[in-house]
């Protein structure tokens, strides 16, 4: 099965069009970056703290104070991005998002163990590749999101966190019906350089102009647009796509609003110029003079915007029970194992093993939860060992949770020891 991850260096690879194929070539010689490595169970572990929000739940290593405070400016941030991209313009993910915060003091040991032990290993590109574990990392594959953070808590300044890029477009980029594409990207770009810190507003930056074209596409031929990645036009395409979005938000609240309606609209029924003047007061000739206008005020000043003030009250973390941090802990192993195999393939076996060990120790301290067997399950099918996937998915699936890639899975197992096809293709996990 081959799932959709997005890190950033992945969300880079789709924009500008490299294929799995050139970009596991542009990976030689080059530094690998490898998720942190943290599904071990040690005797030495430090004890595990929960938080768990309407959005999210997190598992955390570090004191007290630190993960509290961690979650509250997270939990604040996606409030703040709510307010400039709907819930229901985001993707719906079936399943909370999960966040692990690990103290570096905690990680660092582990983390130069393993990267030696790989290191010292074979590897496809005779070893001239570096490999680097990043100490933060967002993984997607259309049923959950998941990221780690490894923090050091003796310097971590409180009050600086904030939502990176690929969260943006992960928000955006697996919406069902999809959303347009000049939107999705549009909005990585310049969203992905808003000042999330304020609490009463936001700065849009200045943009920069660095496409050749001086003159905006004309709307018509602009919504129309598929360019091929990495040329002039592609540039051109994207820089509108953030005008129009920076427009939209750099005036009075009727503007965004009419933003999201043409959105929605359009992500559900053809796009005309109709539609656009039936959102916008005005056709695309019109919007194309203002737009043209506008962009000097987007290259020269910031735009600031006013938040409507929601808030997030505070965080309270408690210690984490046995299931929470093995099925947390096994969902990133999960994800992590497949962007590993996707990436470098050769380092995968390490990780499918510690995953699979961690997994069967959970299992044997009692973890018997619907939701924990759905993880193990869907790790096992993934890792194509479907004997032992199907009674996991099955218990997860007779409690009826709610998690459409377990009853896919279970519908992929049954077609495949039947011998037969269905609609002659595989199931893929990710289908909406």
């Amino acid at each position: 099965m081959n799932s959709q991850f997005r890190v950033l260096t992945a969300v880079l690879w789709a924009v500008f069009g490299l294929s799995a194929a050139k970009a596991a070539d542009a990976l030689k010689g080059a530094v690998v970056q490898l998720p942190p490595f943290i599904v071990w169970e040690s005797a030495g572990e430090k004890p595990w703290l929960y938080v768990s929000t309407d959005d999210f739940e997190v598992i955390s290593n570090c004191n007290k104070r630190l993960t509290e405070s961690f979650v509250e400016q997270i939990a604040r941030k996606v409030k703040m991005l709510d307010e400039f991209i709907p819930k229901g313009l985001q993707t719906r993910s079936p399943v909370r998002s999960i966040i692990i915060l690990v103290d570096e003091s905690f990680e660092k040991t582990m983390a130069r163990e393993m990267v030696k032990d790989l290191e010292s290993g074979s590897r496809p590109d005779g070893g001239n590749s570096r490999l680097l574990q990043m100490p933060q990392m967002t993984l997607f594959d259309g049923d959950v999101s998941a990221m780690i953070c490894v923090i050091d808590s003796d310097i971590v300044t409180y009050g600086n966190l904030g939502l990176t890029p690929e969260y943006v477009l992960n928000a955006l980029r697996f919406r069902k019906p999809a959303l347009p594409l000049w939107y999705a990207y549009g909005s990585y770009s310049l969203f992905g350089r808003i000042n999330w810190n304020a609490a009463s507003s936001v700065t849009l930056p200045p943009m920069v102009w660095t496409a050749k074209a001086r003159e905006l596409m004309p709307l018509r031929d602009f919504f129309a647009c598929s360019p091929e990645p990495g040329t002039d036009r592609a540039a051109m395409w994207l820089l509108e796509s953030e005008l129009f979005i920076h427009w939209a938000f750099d005036g009075p609240q009727a503007r965004r609003e009419s933003l999201w309606r043409f959105i929605d609209l359009s992500s559900k029924e053809p796009l005309t110029e109709s539609l656009f003047a039936q959102c916008f007061g005005k056709g695309y000739d019109e919007m194309n003079s203002e737009l043209a206008l506008y962009r000097k005020k987007a290259m020269s000043s910031a735009a600031t915007i006013v938040r409507s003030g929601s808030v997030y009250g505070f965080a309270r973390s408690r210690p984490a029970t046995p299931e929470e941090v093995f099925r947390v802990k096994g969902e990133w192993g999960r994800l992590e194992t497949a962007y590993v195999r996707s990436v470098y393939p050769d380092l995968a076996d390490r990780y499918v093993a510690t995953t699979s060990s961690m997994l069967d120790r959970a299992y044997e301290n009692g973890v018997r939860s619907p939701e924990f067997a759905a993880v193990s399950g869907l790790y096992r099918f993934e890792n194509g060992d479907f004997l032992a996937a199907r009674p996991l998915l099955e218990a997860a699936a007779a409690a009826e949770i709610s998690r459409p890639s377990v009853y896919r899975a279970l519908a992929e197992i049954a077609r495949r020891q039947a011998g037969t096809r269905l609609g002659g293709s595989e199931i893929t996990l990710v289908q909406p």
